[in-house]
């Protein structure tokens, strides 16, 4: 089914196939060509979904950890998880919650960073 411009709008029933494509190594982009749409209609459906993408920019011997961050003026760490995913179990709130957050503050849409992903390298 077609959306505005074109884009492809993806139907609840798709989360399966979606999942098992991305698992098996596929790439957005190319679940994006495969299905006629945009990369971000992938992205925003995986994240709808609870689909967690990889993080194909971490080198061996770093991890990434979220964080929800304290009120100002100190801004300290209030919780600290291995997921986005954990994360949003821990503060009672939806997992796409937190991640579109993080990319609203990456784009300077909100001042205040609530939740922030960070890479950390580790020593094996």
């Amino acid at each position: 089914m077609a959306g505005k411009r074109g884009t492809k709008v993806f139907q609840d029933s798709d989360a399966d196939a979606i999942r098992s494509l991305y698992e098996s190594g596929m790439s957005q982009m190319a679940i994006a060509k495969k299905y006629g749409c945009d990369e971000r209609t992938v992205r925003i459906f995986m994240q709808k979904h609870g689909i967690e993408a990889r993080h194909q920019n971490l080198t061996k011997g770093q991890i990434r950890v979220y964080l929800k961050i304290g009120p100002p003026p100190y801004c300290l760490p209030e919780m600290v998880a291995d997921s986005y995913k954990e994360l949003a179990e821990m503060d009672n709130v939806r997992p796409e919650s937190i991640i579109r957050r993080i990319y609203m503050q990456k784009n300077g849409s909100v001042k205040r960073e609530k939740y922030c992903a960070v890479v950390i390298d580790v020593e094996e």
